[in-house]
């Protein structure tokens, strides 16, 4: 019978001890769980911040030629503002365009459909010939993307960006965005040693062509 009493109260001290020891691992790694969990709801808030700032809207109409080879599209038809838009066609090949008020002007040629892209990131065109038909509208379709010449407002606008940002125990953040081509630009300098929490987004992103590229987005903070 002591022998098994014996036997019982080891168990019972082991148990104890394992305890214990949990208990003790828990405590001692929960600031670290706390790191991380900050880390993360920063590095979250930057990147939903960013989009923001780098997107807009991207508004692409399909259109019908079969009217004529001169046409003129409203912005009102397709419930659009401003004087800026891109007319490709089905190889992506970009079509002679420009706007005469809120008339978009398009030199229509030998296509049977054409892609218009309208986005107040691109270039204004003057149109030349008014006395052109209006086209029938297959399709509008409204996406929220990221816009290469927004990209540089994100930069611009770092210091609002990091003001916008609560870094709690955290002294800075900064990000870089890498193009198709492989250039980049950054802001935000990461100190050479100490400990650097970083995120890489792939991404896609419109330039001023109306073409749809790869990029990459990097976030830091420290």
């Amino acid at each position: 019978m002591k022998g098994k009493r014996g036997s019982h109260v080891g168990v019972i001290a082991s148990f104890t001890i394992f305890i214990m020891f949990l208990i003790g691992l828990y405590f001692s790694i929960q600031p670290l769980l706390k790191d991380q969990k900050d880390k993360d709801l920063l590095l979250d808030k930057l990147k939903d911040r960013l989009f923001d700032e780098m997107s807009n809207n991207l508004t692409v109409a399909v259109i019908s030629t079969s009217s004529g080879t001169c046409l003129k599209l409203s912005n009102s038809d397709v419930d659009v503002s401003g004087a800026r838009a891109i007319v490709k066609d089905d190889g992506g090949t970009e079509i002679i365009s420009g706007y005469d008020g809120s008339n978009l002007i398009i030199q229509a040629g030998s296509q049977t459909a054409l892609w218009v892209y309208y986005a107040q990131e691109f270039q204004v065109n003057s149109g030349v010939d008014t006395s052109c038909v209006s086209p029938a509208i297959k399709s509008v379709r409204q996406t929220y993307e990221i816009f290469e010449k927004k990209v540089a407002d994100a930069v611009n606008n770092y210091a609002q960006i990091k003001a916008s940002m609560n870094l709690q125990k955290f002294s800075d953040l900064g990000y870089s965005f890498e193009y198709n081509n492989g250039t980049s630009v950054s802001v935000g300098n990461p100190p050479s040693s100490g400990q650097i929490y970083a995120e890489e987004i792939p991404i896609q992103y419109i330039n001023g062509k109306a073409n749809s590229l790869s990029g990459k987005l990097t976030i830091k903070a420290w």
